[in-house]
């Protein structure tokens, strides 16, 4: 028999309206889904094609009496609003759900792909694993390959988020020409005809089993595949103005990889995005938005040849193909799109140490890696995350490396570049502007602008080096860091996070006193009264510029309020902020003595004579840069 079927729950558990997996979409429903369906169309393209998916995104009104047992359903939420009466926000929902199911047409956003597999396993039998099964009748649960988009399960969830009436439709015709059709709705335990409590989710389909529909006289008309591929129908999809568009910019921002390679091919109504258009609909759509990145991303794919890396781990083991694409130009945000295999991108990764404006498309190429960060990807797909593996000291180290990898290309791009003058926020004012202030050397001019890098192949694997100098952590302490798409390695990996030793600000004062650690001074714990933390003293003059690029040495010429010894500390100004500066030599340049600096950087003791020191400060990465420092009295 075919009917709506809510399975009885035996006098278990109640199931409420608030779903954990639709919940987790509610924030952005349509963003979710695109994202959802897009990676599963993908994950099932025919293996070994040479032609793209499309997926193709319609709204459609269908008759009420198309709605598959319109009236069974009707029945069924009417018992769900009695059941929850007590409950105001279950009455309001149940109380829509009838208006929409009365209206004479009722709207169905109709998602289908092509060029895809199509669900297998849909055969009259429950076939564990098959992707029906997994589909239709698991939660949380996924069986996809190691190269695939989706891991959790999860994702199943977000075409219900788009549902004011909490129900799905799926047909497929399969590779080996099987057809399917069947309904989910995910409401709440309810009393049935028998007096008997039920679970929330029920299933349009065959009673016996919960099996789907195989025959294809007993589909409606409105529900037929005729092509090999799957068809989503999301019921009672609320049309509200400028949904296309906010498909269409997801579309943009999240899946440019694939469409710019000519795997996919998306369809929103009338709107087709593919390669050729590509271009064209991101300046329509996102040009503007200055919070929206993938534009700028696609258009370094579009004029860089990418820099191809074989990546080994920290094991030796060869991982796979990496590929970088970047480019340079004063506008753009200094961030790299982290892109899987799929060709969907995942996150921004920022907070790269350089003036430099540059832009990166990063795209895992290797199966294993793909596996691997599979395997530390979170359920929304935006994180990659090392505690989310069996090893996570093993993750920690594998995203690392992936993580300096980049970090070098980017330097290497600095370094190549070298232009006579970079656009630094706030970097006027360090820069000379006196008659006897020593210019920038003219020896490194090039035009400003853009820079193509040439196609090269480097090996990609983890050393052992010395690390740079950097405050010490003992043993079983933790590093703080600060998660902007990645968490623990790969955003944020030691030397790369955020600055949290300033050392103070020229125009503030500690007057702190007490027992402990003596935070100025000499460092360690004195007994009974603190004397005072450092003070910053005011600098009357400061200029600080490059005077030579390919070695990275800037000229520092200060003048302080009064004569004496004291301590220095260099910071770098980028975009994001302020870094502590790394730093290879320090010398008077009235002297010619070397000055001493310490593993945190701290610069001294300098000697002020007349108010005024001359300094040549080289830094240990040969990099343009904007520098500020910040003055200790003794």
């Amino acid at each position: 028999m075919i009917s709506w079927n809510f399975p009885s729950n035996n006098h278990g558990t109640e199931t409420g309206l608030n779903d954990a997996g639709i919940e987790t979409f509610k924030g952005r429903p349509l963003v979710s889904l695109t994202r959802e369906i897009i990676q599963n169309s993908s994950d099932a393209k025919i293996k070994d094609s040479n032609k793209p998916v499309i997926v193709r995104f319609n709204l459609e009104y269908f008759d009420k009496d198309d709605f598959p047992k319109s009236n069974e359903f009707i029945d069924s939420l009417q018992k769900c609003k009695a059941y929850w009466s007590h409950n105001d926000k279950a009455v309001m929902f149940f109380e829509n759900a009838l208006k929409v199911m009365n209206e004479k047409k009722i709207p169905f956003l109709k998602i289908s792909d092509y060029n895809t597999t199509g669900l297998t396993g849909s055969s009259n039998e429950r076939r564990r694993g098959s992707n029906w099964f997994n589909l239709i009748l698991t939660v949380g649960s996924s069986d996809k390959g190691a190269t695939s988009g989706g891991s959790f399960g999860i994702g199943k969830n977000a075409p219900f988020a788009c549902s004011d009436l909490r129900t799905v439709f799926y047909g497929t015709r399969d590779i080996e020409n099987k057809t399917a059709f069947q309904g989910v709705s995910k409401l709440v335990t309810h009393v049935n005809d028998e007096n008997e409590t039920t679970q929330g989710t029920g299933f349009y389909g065959s009673v016996d089993k919960n099996l789907p529909i195989t025959n294809e006289n007993n589909i409606q008309s409105a529900f037929h595949r005729e092509e090999q591929g799957t068809d989503v129908f999301i019921a009672g999809f609320p049309n509200k103005d400028g949904w296309q568009d906010i498909i269409i910019k997801s579309v943009l921002e999240d899946f440019f990889v694939a469409i710019h390679r000519g795997n996919l091919i998306v369809e929103v109504e009338n709107t087709i995005i593919n390669s050729n258009n590509l271009h064209d609909l991101f300046e329509k759509h996102l040009a503007t938005e200055k919070d929206n990145y993938s534009y700028k991303y696609y258009s370094t794919m579009l004029t860089n040849p990418p820099i191809i890396g074989q990546f080994k781990d920290s094991k030796g083991q060869d991982m796979g193909e990496v590929e970088l694409y970047i480019k340079s130009k004063k506008d753009f945000p200094k961030k790299v799109a982290m892109v899987r295999n799929t060709g969907m991108k995942i996150f921004d990764k920022g907070h790269f140490r350089t003036p430099l404006k540059f832009a990166g498309v990063f795209i895992a190429k290797g199966d294993k890696l793909n596996q691997f960060l599979r395997s530390v990807e979170n359920p929304a797909h935006d994180k990659w995350e090392k505690d989310r593996h069996e090893n996570p000291s093993y993750a920690q180290k594998t995203l690392t490396s992936i993580n300096k990898w980049i970090n070098e290309q980017v330097k290497g791009l600095s370094k190549e570049l070298e232009v006579d003058e970079i656009e630094v926020e706030g970097m006027s004012q360090f820069l000379p502007d006196e008659t006897d202030d020593m210019p920038l050397n003219d020896d490194t001019k090039n035009n400003e602008g853009e820079k193509r890098i040439p196609n090269k192949k480097v090996e990609l694997e983890t050393v052992s080096r010395k690390p740079s100098p950097t405050p010490k952590t003992k043993p079983g302490q933790e590093t703080n860091t600060s998660n902007n798409g990645a968490e623990d390695g790969l955003e944020n990996a030691p030397g790369e996070s955020e600055n949290t030793e300033t050392g103070g600000s020229p125009s503030s004062k500690s007057t702190e006193t007490g027992n402990g650690t003596n935070l100025g001074g000499k460092e360690g714990k004195n007994e009974g009264q603190r004397s005072p933390s450092p003070t910053p003293t005011s600098l009357k003059h400061k200029r600080i510029f490059c005077i030579n690029p390919k070695n990275g040495v800037y000229r520092a010429s200060l003048k302080s309020d009064k004569d004496g010894k004291g301590f220095l500390k260099f910071q770098i100004i980028g975009e994001d902020g302020k870094e502590d500066a790394v730093i290879a030599s320090v010398n008077d340049v009235e002297t010619g003595e070397m000055i001493e600096v310490s593993p945190k950087g701290k610069v001294g003791p300098v000697n002020f004579t007349n108010n005024k020191l001359a300094l040549n400060v080289t830094l240990q990465e040969t990099v343009r840069c904007a520098l500020e420092v910040v003055l200790y009295e003794n």
